[in-house]
């Protein structure tokens, strides 16, 4: 008795006491990542959406249930064109948040760039000439530089970026300024911090190094930090990246481990081994996959032993794609060992999405070797597979000087295509495996697919006739893009119609921007002229930033699309974010970036 009085009273005089009086000397840490999603080992092609989508990743539709049929009326099975499938928005594929379509998002930027390249680049006289003497590019810039100092945050992030793209110096002072202000909104310095990194120079790399090392910074702004120095390339960011690597905040860690990759420095190798092997097992398994992803991106072949080392040991799973993914850059058409290896990952681990990543890692070999096992693989039990083995013959055909294999590939998958007895996911898979290979004898079996009952084969199907380039498609697509009711098919159309430079949409497009009938339509027709890219595309934007009048976020995404046309890369700037990345890796920093991006 005397013991409960006593705790009673206890309790009374801790409730009694005032919470602001209490001093909690605890370090602030941040917030917790997503969990990772649930999935079994083996799942159809189509499992759809989570219940619970993942942060800050493209939101996906629904697909179809899987069929080896196709509907007898596909315009009516789903109410018509463009009815009956839902979306969330434009931003993301229309398969299960680890489907084929999800890979092919984050990786199909080098495959979406015209073969003449940009004509932006070059304008022609009379393009130039339209915009005064200083030129278009010039006045695009400038635009660029006011929308910059919107007070909404979507634009003035994407115009940062946009500048960084454009590679504009006259920017980077106010730049600097923005990373530096702690008052500023963090989207806005995050966006700063990448674009300083693609801006380079000792100015960017001073103002980039003096953020990641201040303690006093938010971690996430200390992050992108790190991110835009390995964007850099400048080697002396090097050595405060890999200190923050060895010992850090995890989130810390893993974005240091990225700039480290990124800046690509064979010296950082013995770092990154000794972190990804972890022998004394004193790191974040995640932090691990981040130094295997590390490796990947500086592509040793010395690294090669490691990593199967890695692949055979390591018990987490992410670390075990990782080493998957980063085989994929590093093994040779002739290192039969180590393909033995991958093709048996890819046909029998339990992991489903390391599986996924071996299959993906055997394509991007282009050893004469694996065709079998991944046709075999494409015809094999696991849905949820076979579109990832039809991308991955894809890019064996596409890398291989063998013409012969490669017509044997096309061959094959065009057999298939015309047979049309697949499931809807598999059969959009297998075009756009075609279109990836470029073969033009694919166009007549692919064009129907723009008139199927589910979004993902008219997206994909628009894409792979983008990629394999015969004009005669075009009014189709044009036709396509005004009757199109899916936001996603209507981003993917308009990728199609950049990937042709069709300057008769140019002026559609326009209007389609200042009076589209929603903001997914207006941003889907901002990114064709963003993608079209000529001086005439880049010329409206340009007149569109400038009038003041569009809404917010279509604003951001004219800016956006503008500062895609500003790239001069041969490869977009960005990409080397995403290339092979696990996206399903639980941590923010990787989530936010994904979604800036």
């Amino acid at each position: 008795m005397i013991l409960r009085l006593f705790a009673a009273a206890l309790g009374v005089l801790v409730f009694a006491i005032p919470a602001s009086s209490i001093c909690w000397d605890i370090p602030p840490d941040p917030p917790p990542p997503p969990p990772p999603p649930k999935r079994p080992a083996d799942v159809p092609d189509n499992p759809g959406p989570p219940k619970t989508p993942t942060p800050d990743l493209p939101d996906l539709p629904t697909t179809p249930r899987d069929s080896v049929q196709r509907p007898k009326n596909p315009r009516t099975a789903t109410g018509g064109i463009g009815r009956g499938v839902a979306t969330s928005g434009p931003k993301g594929p229309p398969v299960g948040e680890s489907g084929w379509s999800r890979w092919w998002f984050f990786n199909r930027s080098p495959f979406l760039r015209p073969v003449e390249g940009s004509v932006a680049i070059t304008p022609t006289p009379e393009g130039a000439a339209k915009l005064g003497p200083a030129g278009w590019r010039l006045r695009a810039i400038e635009v660029l530089r006011v929308v910059l100092e919107d007070d909404r945050t979507d634009s003035s992030s994407g115009a940062a970026v946009a500048l960084g793209k454009a590679r504009a110096r006259a920017a980077l002072p106010r730049l600097v300024r923005i990373l530096g202000d702690r008052r500023e909104k963090r989207e806005r310095r995050e966006a700063a911090a990448l674009a300083l990194g693609l801006l380079g120079g000792e100015e960017a790399l001073q103002a980039l190094r003096a953020q990641f090392s201040n303690r006093r910074e938010s971690w996430q702004c200390r992050a992108f930090a790190g991110i835009g120095l390995g964007l850099t390339g400048e080697k002396e960011a090097l050595p405060s990246l890999l200190a923050t690597a060895r010992d850090g905040h995890r989130e810390l860690q893993a974005a240091a481990l990225m700039g480290v990759g990124l800046l690509g420095d064979p010296i950082a190798e013995a770092t990154l081994l000794e972190m990804a092997h972890d022998r004394r097992g004193r790191l974040d398994p995640l932090v691990r996959a981040a130094a295997v992803h590390a490796l990947a991106r500086i592509r040793s072949r010395e690294a090669m032993p490691a990593l199967l080392s890695i692949l055979k040991t390591a018990k987490r799973s992410e670390i075990r794609r990782a080493a998957v993914q980063a085989l994929g850059r590093v093994v040779g058409r002739t290192d039969w060992s180590a393909l033995s290896i991958l093709v048996a990952v890819a046909e029998k681990d339990r992991d489903a999405i390391s599986r996924r990543y071996a299959t993906i890692a055997l394509g991007r070999t282009a050893s004469t070797g694996v065709v079998k096992a991944l046709t075999g693989i494409l015809e094999g039990a696991r849905m949820e597979q076979r579109g990832f083995a039809a991308i991955a013959l894809a890019l064996t055909a596409r890398n291989t000087a063998d013409s012969s294999l490669r017509k044997s590939i096309a061959d094959n998958l065009l057999v298939r295509l015309d047979k049309g007895r697949m499931a809807p996911d598999t059969r959009a898979a297998v075009a756009l495996a075609l279109g990836i290979i470029g073969d033009v004898r694919a166009t007549d079996a692919i064009k129907p697919l723009l008139r199927d009952g589910w979004a993902g084969s008219r997206g994909h199907a628009a894409v792979a006739l983008g990629l394999i380039g015969d004009r005669d498609v075009l009014p189709e697509l044009r036709k396509a893009m005004v009757k199109e009711g899916s936001p996603w098919v209507q981003r993917e159309i308009a990728i199609a119609l950049g990937l042709f430079r069709d300057e008769p949409s140019i002026a559609a497009l326009g209007v389609r921007v200042r009076k589209g009938k929603s903001e997914l339509e207006r941003a889907n027709a901002a990114l064709a002229l963003g993608r079209i890219a000529t001086p005439k595309a880049t010329s409206i934007m340009v007149e569109l930033l400038s009038r003041g009048d569009l809404s917010g976020p279509t604003r951001s995404k004219v800016a956006t699309a503008l500062g895609e046309a500003l790239d001069t890369k041969p490869i977009p700037s960005l990409y080397p974010l995403t290339e092979d990345f696990d996206y399903d890796l639980s941590l923010a920093t990787f989530h936010r970036l994904l979604h800036r991006l």
